[in-house]
């Protein structure tokens, strides 16, 4: 199956032959750009991407190499001074990029749409400008371009509008518009359900975190639980146990779990399908997570991180005696201790003294990304 991993940087490095025809001027700083992108410093390789095509429009005009060097820069987020004005300014870049997108010949429309798609979700993940609100893209336009662009490639029933409605849906869980944003969603795994493309993406999953959202907005936490396990388990194995996906989905069941819980919901939860303790053993007195708050990430914070921490589980199901075995950066620390104070366990049954209640070690990982979504890694 071919495979398009979209929007997570899509990088594109010049071949042996584009750079051959690429002024010098314009490498020097395209290549700056590809080793901060491999050094994990975001910030960086936005200002050297900038410049390799602002540098390639004035030396190079409408080029293909133009256009990549464009979509390269449109992008990127940068963590720091992210002002209004520079979003507007990728915006516009992203536009560029879309209309260069032509000079890739055979390759032009999935090029188009995949740029089309980039622009769509830099919509969605910066335009909290105006007290909160999601303002840019509200009228549709990004999605009406899109669905003009598939028209025009004649890819209409593809994986591309597949993925364009998943952001549809992510559009309107934004906004609080969870009917919409579940009808959208509805028309997504329909789309992809009888696609015959054979392209792979990671929208389906994407879309199971959505869903699940929206389906909490709608007071159906049952059905949200069941969405966030499917990624959870992962039991299609398109993407590592340890991905962002898979955490976030662990961490948005386990808060739907407890809710059900405190609800007294979870039998009925149980006989739906959801799962009574999965990924841990079922032993009644061992320590089972019922409630793990996520830490704060520290304002200071550069890079990702984590904390390994030991304590006991009290017969409630509280930690206590919790202490720090190591972590990558002393940032990291409070805000951990913090966090695994508010986790709750399974009460004791049978043996509050149990050995399995003591001594309970876990890593606390510090996952900051830059506002692509690409992982700033950890200090070394």
């Amino acid at each position: 199956m071919k495979k398009l991993f979209l929007s997570f940087g899509l990088a594109l490095a010049l071949t042996g032959v584009a750079q051959a025809k690429t002024p010098p001027e314009v490498l020097k700083p395209y290549k700056e750009y590809r080793a901060a992108l491999k050094a994990g410093d975001n910030d960086r390789a936005y200002e050297q991407a900038k410049r390799a095509w602002e540098l390639a429009e004035k030396m190079m005009g409408d080029s293909k190499t133009t256009g990549d060097l464009a979509a390269n820069f449109a992008d990127i987020n940068p963590t720091k001074d992210y002002t209004y004005k520079k979003y507007k300014e990728r915006m516009r870049v992203h536009a560029r990029a879309i209309k260069l997108a032509d000079l890739h010949g055979e390759a032009a429309a999935d090029m188009a749409l995949v740029r089309h798609l980039n622009r769509i979700e830099t919509s969605l993940t910066l335009a909290r400008i105006k007290n909160g609100k999601y303002i840019e893209g509200g009228d549709g336009s990004y999605f009406d371009d899109m669905e003009k662009a598939l028209e025009k490639y004649e890819r209409q029933g593809s994986t591309y509008e597949g993925d364009m409605e998943v952001l549809r849906a992510r559009h309107y869980e934004l906004r609080n518009n969870h009917e919409k944003a579940l009808t959208a969603a509805a028309k997504a795994e329909e789309l992809f359900k009888k696609r015959t493309d054979n392209l792979s993406t990671h929208y389906p999953i994407l879309l199971k975190l959505f869903k699940g959202n929206s389906l909490r907005g709608v007071d159906k936490p049952i059905a949200a639980a069941l969405e966030y396990q499917t990624v959870m388990q992962n039991l299609e194995g398109a993407i590592p146990a340890e991905h962002p996906f898979v955490k976030t989905a662990f961490t948005q069941w386990m808060l739907t779990r407890s809710e059900l819980e405190d609800a007294g919901r979870l039998d009925e939860a149980e006989q739906a399908g959801l799962c009574e303790c999965w990924p841990y053993e079922n032993y009644k007195n061992q320590a089972l997570p019922l409630l793990r708050v996520p830490p704060r990430m520290p304002s200071r914070a550069r890079r990702s991180g984590h904390v390994n921490v030991m304590f006991d589980v009290s017969a409630e199901g509280k930690p206590i005696n919790i202490k720090v075995i190591n972590s990558t950066e002393k940032i990291f620390e409070k805000p951990t201790l913090d966090s695994v104070a508010k986790w709750r366990y399974q009460a004791a049954v049978d043996a509050p003294e149990d050995q399995a209640r003591k001594d309970v070690t876990n890593k606390v990982t510090f996952r900051l990304t830059d506002m692509g979504g690409r992982l700033i890694p950890e200090k070394r």
